[in-house]
């Protein structure tokens, strides 16, 4: 072997091993061109030379060894008792020794390949402690990393509350209370506080932490266990988040920030050991991704709520629910007429249209508009088609087109179904206003009386078709 091919098979640099021969602890043969030639034997021997320095052995009994006038027996006892006594960067060493010792082989019969390996792997596995104690001192002190995992990680149990809500509760959402979101922040705390130990102590991180590579351990580098995640949970619900009261969690996110920034240590992080992986450029694209998934899951939900219990062809039954269904987004203010009768037209069995009229002759009484009867009823026939699906605008625009044209002529089509109004009325007067209520606003359209008008009369026809059958 030359000596490119003795560098890389022993892993020793070319100075080294010329020191080796300078020392006489290696004599390769010399050719004649003046090269030298490396046995398998001169290999071996390096090997051996670099585990006795790797485990701080005096060069001075190397020699010894090599030369013969020492053995490996008493030169690895002498150095077991000095590593034990001094301090050294080398836990290992001692360990090695004993294993070698163990072997009762002799310099030359040593196999010192696999003690190399040994020591590399406990050299590597240092360095890897100590990155990793690096990385915990360093990490925990980066307060915009932090708050962007505990935003994600309290978004998700919000989303996970309205997903429960919309499915299992069936409650609607874009109906909530001021009230009904207190309740809902309180929940998701709950629901934080519930399972965020569950994945501290199954998966030692959470969902926004695991994605910015954050780890949560015990000193130890153990899992958390259940009460230990959630004693930690409860701290960052309380001096973190500050119970999610308004201004005072902006305190406490000021703080913790201040705190960071500061290099030291939050109060729910004294019994943990928080790290923090190397940044890597697909963490913030999955972060986003992951966070737009989230809203797509809630807005998904949100327009499932829009869909009439029943789809496509409809019976009398399941029409009468779809008109229900529409009938309950309303409130009990909007239906000032009593209701009007509705006539079905059923084909083969299916509803396929409505018509209902209203003739009023002669009343002193104010004539609200009809719309709280006309949207339902429109909406439970539309609603029902495939066009006007999850995320379908159609049945939104028909609702607000009806809600602003009650006393007017009309007629419109979408989604293969035809909405068709026809109003006339004497001796009556429009009346446009604006009626606020608790959490609404309304424009209400009405017909007065005209005071010098003896007879009045009011009539409405009103039909929704599909339009293959009008």
């Amino acid at each position: 072997m030359d000596i490119k091919e003795i560098v890389k098979s022993s892993g020793v640099d070319r100075g080294t091993i010329r020191f080796y021969e300078k020392e006489g602890l290696i004599t390769p043969r010399e050719s004649e061109d003046g090269r030298k030639d490396y046995s398998e034997e001169d290999l071996q021997r390096i090997l051996r030379i670099k585990l006795l320095i790797g485990l701080l052995v005096p060069v001075e009994d190397v020699k010894g060894l090599v030369e013969g006038t020492k053995e490996l027996k008493e030169v690895l006892e002498a150095q077991i008792e000095k590593l034990e006594k001094e301090t050294f960067d080398v836990a290992f060493a001692p360990d090695i020794c004993r294993a070698v010792l163990e072997e009762n082989v002799s310099f030359d019969r040593l196999d010192a390949k696999k003690y190399i390996r040994r020591i590399q792997k406990e050299v590597e596995e240092k360095y890897r402690k100590k990155d990793e104690k690096k990385e915990a001192t360093e990490g925990a002190q980066k307060p915009w990393l932090r708050f962007l995992a505990r935003l994600l990680d309290y978004f998700s149990y919000e989303v996970l509350w309205s997903v429960l809500l919309v499915f299992v509760f069936h409650v609607r959402l874009s109906d909530r209370s001021v009230g009904g979101n207190i309740l809902d922040t309180a929940i998701s705390v709950i629901l934080m506080l519930l399972i965020e130990p569950l994945w501290l102590r199954f998966i030692g991180t959470t969902l926004g932490k695991g994605i910015l590579g954050i780890r949560i351990t015990a000193k130890n580098q153990e899992h958390l266990t259940y009460k230990q995640g959630f004693i930690r949970t409860w701290k960052v619900i309380g001096s973190g988040l500050g119970y999610l009261f308004p201004i005072y969690n902006l305190v406490c996110l000021w703080r913790s920030y201040k705190m960071c920034s500061a290099k030291e240590t939050l109060p729910q992080d004294k019994e943990v050991r928080y790290t923090v992986k190397k940044s890597k450029w697909f963490r913030g694209i999955l972060y986003i991704l992951v966070f737009w998934a989230l809203i797509a899951l809630l807005l998904t939900s949100d327009a499932y709520q829009k869909l009439p219990p029943h789809r496509r062809d409809l019976t009398e039954a399941k029409f009468s629910e779809n008109r229900e269904f529409y009938a309950m987004m309303l409130t009990d203010e909007d239906m000032l007429n009593s209701a009007p009768e509705y006539e079905l037209i059923i084909e083969g069995g299916y509803v396929t249209g409505i018509v209902w009229e209203t003739d009023i002759r002669n009343t002193n009484e104010k004539i609200y508009s009809y719309d709280a009867y006309m949207i339902p009823g429109a909406l439970a026939l539309l609603g029902a088609q495939d066009e006007a699906g999850l995320f379908s605008e159609i049945p939104d625009k028909v609702k607000d087109f009806i809600a602003s044209h009650p006393f007017e002529n009309f007629e419109i089509e979408e989604a293969g179904i035809r909405i068709k109004n026809e109003v006339t009325y004497s001796g009556l007067s429009l009346e446009v206003t604006n009626k606020v209520g608790k959490g609404y606003s309304k424009i209400v359209y009405c017909l007065y009386p005209e005071e010098y008008e003896p007879e009045n009369r009011y009539f409405q026809r009103f039909a929704v078709m599909k339009a293959d059958n009008h």
